[in-house]
């Protein structure tokens, strides 16, 4: 884009820090600096790795690559996706670096479509990142649950968890996230520093650990031909189909990386460091967990046993099967906790995310759920309409077919959010203006291959997991998605003349300054927000 760069003017307009020239473009873009920058480059990465530990994650849905490719889904369907998707990391950093905004997905989409469509576009897709949201909230909550109900049993056979007391223990878990937001933000990003800490530790314990004790005990390691070449399905569905089925775990694994782009205006030079934070956590993500697949992989002899496993937890077996229950469950418990504690970096993020939403007017109680607690630095209100929206979701997970529903909402709904802004950058022209981090003429083709792999695991993620479905195993996925986009159509017709949207003369002034052309020789509010 011709001109100078929108950093270079800001340093050029503004002497300072580079804090105050992200102030700078947060009160350009029409809002208040509301929040003290607290994130810097480790705090970021910590938010997402305290939260989304690679081992943890595969240990519970290793199902999908063990049932619909065996060794080669454990390797390969994990090597794949996290290479040829990481263009989606790559897209969504270089839109954080042009709007260091916590509002992200909802807020580029409204930036980058044309003006006519920018106040239903982003309505749309701010309402859907809400149910996203809660969906996700409630879903990584009953994870937690689940493996504290599987591993209390190992050590008190007595005790057998029903499904509503599964719900009950995720239920705690959530008033315990809820909790975390009255915590200053200074200290809880210690806590994710901390937890981060213990999950590389622990990952490394699992890494070194299991195959140790496989070889202690003599038993064999499956041959690298098997591993690295041996392709099994256990499905009925042919490979075509099979195939992109072994990539859901690393596509619900690999998660949380864009967790940087909602807390951009609590984060110093959040213009490069939330970028990085969403590329060093990608391949952070993507590394430990093809090393975990492997160590699983190598260490896994019978394949028939893990896909029949009652428990529809393979991996946990085996674990308990190499370290005996004592052992296996007190690590169980100690990654359980990792989890736990790092939930409430997912439910700051969100809050965050929705307090933007809130702060242009899209939710109800807006001025309420956009205000930011001074002494916490947090959108308390925000965070706990989040945690009894995610209460609520969690009474659907007492009926197991409506909860898989609602739960994998969250994927589709995260996917399709994401891919709203990244197409609609393809076509933007001038309106959207690069930041410091950015591809040049790489840029487009990198949101259009982007853009394309969002739509082709939406499809994906909507085919049933059998071939010969019926009413019980249909996938339903796609059409509750459908069922919450046309709800906020519907919404938008019936309350969106009250959503004012983005200040786009502000945005607009804030494009043409970044270019380095001065408008009447003011920054260009023109309708400044808290």
């Amino acid at each position: 884009m011709a001109g100078k760069s929108s950093t270079k003017i800001l340093e050029e307009a503004r002497p300072g820090t580079a804090n105050s020239l992200e102030d700078g473009i947060v009160e350009d873009l029409g809002y208040h600096q509301s929040y003290r920058r607290v994130f810097k480059g480790l705090g970021a990465f910590a938010l997402v790795l305290a939260m989304a530990s690679p081992m943890g994650g595969i240990l519970i849905i290793s199902s999908y690559q063990i049932t619909y490719g065996g060794y080669w889904g454990l390797v390969w369907g994990w090597f794949i996706p996290a290479v040829i998707f990481f263009p989606q990391a790559l897209a969504i950093a270089e839109l954080c670096s042009s709007m260091p905004i916590n509002g992200a997905n909802y807020w580029w989409t409204a930036a980058l479509a044309p003006p006519a469509l920018s106040r239903p576009l982003s309505f749309i897709s701010g309402w859907t990142s809400v149910v996203q949201v809660i969906t996700g909230l409630a879903s990584f909550s009953f994870a937690c649950g689940l493996t504290l109900g599987y591993v209390i049993p190992v050590l008190q056979p007595e005790w057998i968890p029903t499904n509503a007391q599964v719900m009950g223990i995720a239920m705690a878990i959530l008033l315990l996230w809820g909790a975390s937001s009255f915590l200053h933000m200074e200290n809880v990003n210690m806590v994710y520093i901390a937890n981060c800490v213990i999950v590389i530790l622990s990952t490394m314990v699992f890494l070194i650990a299991l195959p140790t004790s496989h070889s202690l005990q003599s038993r064999p390691f499956t041959s690298a031909n098997d591993v690295f070449g041996r392709y099994d399905n256990f499905s009925d569905w042919e490979r075509p189909v099979a195939v992109p089925i072994t990539f859901f775990s690393a596509a619900w694994v690999i998660t949380g990386w864009n967790s940087p782009t909602y807390i951009a205006e609590d984060t110093h030079n959040a213009r490069v460091v939330c970028p990085k934070s969403c590329l060093e956590t990608w391949v952070a993500l993507s590394i430990m967990g093809i090393f975990c697949c492997l160590a699983v992989a190598f260490c896994l002899t019978d394949l028939e046993a893990a896909v029949a496993d009652s428990t529809g937890l393979p991996l946990y077996t085996l674990l308990l099967d190499h370290w005996g229950s004592k052992a296996g469950c007190a690590f169980l418990l100690i990654i359980s906790g990792n989890s736990i504690v790092g939930g409430s970096s997912y439910l700051l993020a969100s809050a965050c995310q929705v307090a933007a939403f809130a702060r242009d007017g899209g939710l109800p109680f807006s001025e309420k759920l956009a205000r930011v607690n001074i002494k916490s630095n947090i959108p308390i209100n925000a965070g706990l309409s989040l945690v009894c929206g995610a209460l609520l979701v969690l009474l659907f997970g007492l009926s197991s077919t409506a909860g898989s529903i609602i739960f994998s909402l969250a994927v589709i709904a995260g996917l399709m959010n994401m891919a709203l802004p990244i197409g609609l950058r393809i076509f933007a022209g001038d309106r959207f203006v690069p930041g410091p981090f950015n591809y040049g003429k790489f840029s487009q083709p990198i949101h259009i291959w982007a853009f394309l792999s969002l739509i082709y695991m939406t499809i994906m993620e909507s085919f049933p997991l059998s071939k010969n479905w019926n009413i019980d195993t249909f996938n339903y996925n796609w059409v509750v998605a459908l069922g919450a986009i046309v709800g906020s159509i519907i919404g938008w017709f019936v309350l969106g003349k009250n959503y004012p949207g983005l200040d786009l003369g502000a945005v607009q002034t804030w494009r043409i300054q970044s270019q380095g052309v001065p408008v009447n020789g003011g920054s260009g509010l023109s309708d400044e927000r808290t």
